[in-house]
C-alpha cells in the first residue's frame, strides 16, 4: 500500500496551485518518506469507517477566458 501512495504522490504537478488546506504539491512530494505512514493510517481509516473528509472533497477551479472565443456556453470554447 506504501508503494500506492508513493506513486500517485510523485503523479502530483509539483507546483500547481494548492486547494483550501494551503499545502503545496511539492511540499507533500519532498515530504512522502515522513508522512506516508500518517497517509496510510488516514486513507485505512477513511476505507475501514466508509467516511471521507469534508474539506478534501473541495477544490477551486479557475476559468481563464482565451481570446476570440465567441461563446463560453459551448463546451469547446474553454
Amino acid at each position: 500500500m506504501w508503494s500506492q501512495i508513493e506513486r500517485q504522490v510523485q503523479r502530483f504537478s509539483p507546483y500547481k496551485a494548492y486547494g483550501p488546506d494551503k499545502i503545496a504539491n511539492i511540499v507533500i512530494q519532498k515530504c512522502i518518506d515522513i508522512i506516508i505512514d500518517h497517509l496510510l493510517f488516514i486513507y485505512r481509516a477513511i476505507l475501514k469507517l466508509s467516511k471521507y473528509y469534508g474539506p478534501w472533497k473541495e477544490f477551486i477551479t479557475m476559468v481563464l477566458r482565451k481570446p476570440r472565443k465567441p461563446s463560453y456556453e459551448t463546451l469547446k470554447a474553454y
